[in-house]
């Protein structure tokens, strides 16, 4: 029988999607730029998407915390 994932688990499974996806946006950005591209939309993908995952990873810090003191 399947268990529910906690949400600590959700989270990090969460999280490390968003750091995989902000990797695959960067390498967007380096191959357009060495195309001689515009990169400026993908850049700006990349930078919201990093604000995301730095919200995720605090959120992440947080659980983790909040787990350690039960």
């Amino acid at each position: 029988m399947d268990r529910a994932l906690t949400e600590l688990e959700l989270a990090e499974l969460s999280t490390a999607d968003w750091e995989a996806r902000c990797q695959r946006q960067k390498a967007v950005v380096a191959d357009l730029k060495a195309k001689g591209l515009n990169a400026c939309y993908a850049e700006a993908v990349l930078l919201q998407w990093k604000r995301t995952l730095t919200l995720m990873r605090e959120h992440l810090a947080r659980l983790r915390e909040e787990q350690e003191a039960r």
